[in-house]
């Protein structure tokens, strides 16, 4: 889809990816652009120039980003040798390694500082701390050890490293330090849990019901983005919505990544001693799916917009506290506070049949249907 982006003609005199890419000096990222395109089309689209009437090797020159001039330079040769032989292959930029990872923090979180402590569940305790003086949360994970060759696996897993998102909390790296094993990641403001629980006035006043909204919405914008890459949360809850300057943001999605589909590993990770936001075939011990996870941010989004919990009587079942509704096979008990049109905006989620409820994208586009009135 870039390289068509790249060489739309109403794009010649803007911006594209490729001048984004060589300005930020991101050869990789070039790389990638420009890899599944044929000789000839690499060569239009590095004569493509900005409104500057700068093309990309202006650019890269200018700024002295050698990584891109080089590569551009390949390119180039490839793409005038192609022209003789097709079957000429394109140059593979080989990763340089950097020793810091994103904003400035070392890969190895060395002068990583624990402050204070600001948060704690069944077998975690979050901290506040700095790295290279970026203030960072730290998510410890106590008694958790894992192996050199296991932490090895962890670091290089691409697939935590290359989730960039608004929505999502920016995720740094994973360290076993003497607490335990590490989440390191972005620190944020409050929880929406915390800012559902605040008065309804003073200085603290907690958000009205569209500020609420916006920040599901905001939610449902983040696990688009997982879901878009086949991740399952599996965790979410209001404490797991962080809030930083007014925007709401999913954290601990890297949980899945860290089980591999291990049932009781996920349990340990996620435990919180109850089912309150488990969909009801989570009861069986299954895996989370998509679907689990579309019942869990419907869950979060009536206890916030109704100011009253989802379940009315909770029982101890199989050590865990477990709303009576959801064993008995029926829908929160909640939902009778919401008016009937918003009732079955929440039905579209809320279904016990995992494959009847709706996606994430399909159900952001429902709720701009819910009435405050």
């Amino acid at each position: 889809m870039i390289c068509l982006c790249c060489c739309h003609p109403k794009t010649k005199k803007g911006k594209t990816p490729v001048h984004i890419a060589v300005g930020q000096n991101l050869p990789e990222e070039l790389e990638c652009m420009l890899s599944s395109l044929k000789p000839f089309q690499c060569t239009k689209v590095l004569m493509i120039t900005n409104n500057e009437e700068d093309r990309a090797l202006d650019i890269a020159q200018s700024t002295g980003h050698t990584d891109c001039v080089n590569y551009i330079h390949k390119i180039r040769d490839s793409s005038t040798e192609g022209e003789k032989d097709q079957s000429s292959s394109r140059p593979v930029f080989k990763r340089k390694e950097s020793n810091f990872n994103a904003k400035g923090i070392p890969k190895n979180f060395e002068n990583l500082t624990i402050l204070r402590k600001i948060g704690f569940g069944k077998e975690c305790i979050v901290y506040e701390g700095t790295c290279a003086t970026v203030p960072i949360a730290i998510k410890c994970f106590t008694g958790f050890i894992i192996s050199t060759e296991g932490m090895d696996q962890l670091r290089d897993c691409d697939i935590l490293r290359s989730l960039r998102h608004e929505n999502l909390v920016h995720f740094f790296g994973i360290a076993q330090l003497d607490k335990g094993l590490s989440l390191i990641m972005e620190l944020c403001d409050t929880d929406l849990h915390t800012l559902s629980q605040l008065p309804g006035t003073g200085d603290n006043e907690k958000p009205t019901k569209r500020g609420f909204m916006k920040l599901i919405k905001d939610t449902l914008h983040g696990l688009i983005f997982l879901h878009s890459k086949d991740i399952v949360h599996m965790d979410i809850r209001p404490n797991k919505i962080l809030i930083k300057s007014g925007t709401a943001k999913l954290t601990d999605f890297g949980i899945s990544v860290l089980a591999d589909d291990d049932v009781q590993l996920i349990e340990q990770l996620t435990s919180t001693g109850s089912h309150m936001y488990s969909a009801p075939e989570l009861l069986d011990q299954v895996l989370p799916t998509k679907g689990s996870d579309m019942w869990a941010i419907g869950i979060t989004a009536l206890e916030v917009m109704t100011g009253h919990p989802a379940y009315f009587e909770v029982k101890l079942w199989k050590g865990k506290l477990t709303p009576s509704a959801l064993l008995k096979g029926h829908l929160p008990s909640a939902l009778s506070y919401l008016k009937e049109r918003n009732q079955k905006i929440f039905r579209n989620v809320l279904q016990l049949k995992p494959d009847g409820r709706s996606t994430a994208a399909k159900w952001l586009a429902r709720i701009h249907d819910y009435s405050f009135d």
